[in-house]
């Protein structure tokens, strides 16, 4: 294709982004030298009657080579990068703050409520205590009072 487009004398190339699968075209274009303008699906959906993806394809050429078409905004790689891991860590927060309070219900469940002594569960007393249940630790009292 890029080839074809090289023989064609193409400089710019207009396409929609529809999920995720404009992404390697994108790329492999951008990386050939093309100037990729990357558009929102509701600025090339206005016109009724464009039903087939080749009458689709004309539509957004037509509206490219006019310049109707804004170009949307595209990090560059380390900040795309950046963005991966931001989102990948608030996906695990979210994921440990559900955990958490999974463990309180299953520690009320059992008649124990830490979270009222403690201000963290799992924190290192809080996590000491749930390891000494564990364990098999049945006594409430601490080991150093059991000796009084």
């Amino acid at each position: 294709m890029i080839e074809y487009l090289r023989s064609k004398s193409v400089k710019t190339i207009a396409m929609e982004s529809t999920g995720n699968y404009w992404q390697t075209l994108f790329a492999a274009l951008e990386k050939a030298g093309f100037e990729v303008f990357l558009v929102c699906g509701n600025q090339t959906k206005n016109v009724k009657g464009r039903k087939t993806d080749v009458q689709d394809c004309q539509w957004i050429q037509w509206l490219h080579s006019v310049g109707m078409l804004s170009n949307s905004f595209i990090p560059n790689e380390f900040v795309a990068h950046l963005r991966i891991y931001s989102r990948q860590r608030l996906k695990y927060i979210q994921i440990q703050s559900r955990l958490i309070n999974q463990i309180q219900r299953d520690l009320r469940a059992m008649n124990l409520r830490l979270e009222v002594a403690l201000n963290d569960v799992t924190g290192k007393s809080g996590r000491a205590i749930i390891e000494a249940i564990l364990a098999g630790e049945r006594n409430p009292l601490p080991s150093f009072l059991k000796t009084l």
